[in-house]
């Protein structure tokens, strides 16, 4: 990979540069790009694709993923609260999963938005609800693209006084270090 293709005003000028390079080692391809204006970004990717050799399967092929169901709900839940509410208040909002019902066609999910203050809680309710009834409806519209059934998905929000600074809540709301993680 050949960085800052762009400074160059004449890209014939690349070539006694990427021959110089070839000389010095046998690359399976050389590929100029300018990241900032997003040029050769997927040629570059088409090559790193193509070298990458297929790796054993480490789930049955019937499974999506590790996690829980009510795992990805909470993340979805996050999610929309990244997108409805302002650039910190986010990281200060842990999302638990209480309920979650698989019924057949529906699922039956009831969760809790945990904030810090008092203060927090009003600007994720929002004036008439308009805020979580937002973040309600995008989560729904993410849970079921993600299962391919419907959902019921009832949230609330709740006070945690310093939820992110207290080592026995952060554990209870599901945030935990890997096993041998330093604590």
């Amino acid at each position: 990979m050949l960085t800052k293709a762009d400074q160059l005003r004449e890209r014939d000028a690349m070539l006694p540069i990427i021959d110089a390079w070839q000389r010095l080692h046998a690359f399976d391809a050389v590929v100029p790009v300018a990241a900032l204006h997003a040029q050769g970004l997927e040629p570059l990717e088409q090559e790193v694709v193509r070298h990458l050799g297929e790796g054993p399967s480490h789930f049955p092929e019937d499974q999506l993923t590790d996690r829980p169901l009510r795992w990805h709900a909470a993340e979805l839940v996050r999610a929309e609260l990244f997108e409805h509410l302002a650039q910190e208040l986010p990281y200060s909002c842990a999302v638990v999963v209480q309920r979650y019902v698989e019924r057949g066609p529906l699922d039956a999910i009831e969760a809790t938005v945990f904030v810090e203050r008092d203060s927090q809680r009003g600007m994720v309710v929002g004036k008439g609800a308009r805020v979580i009834k937002a973040i309600s409806m995008g989560a729904r519209a993410r849970i079921e693209r993600f299962t391919g059934r419907n959902c019921d998905l009832r949230l609330r929000v709740d006070v945690a006084p310093n939820w992110t600074r207290d080592p026995a809540r952060l554990a209870s709301f599901g945030y935990v270090p890997p096993d041998g993680a330093e604590r």
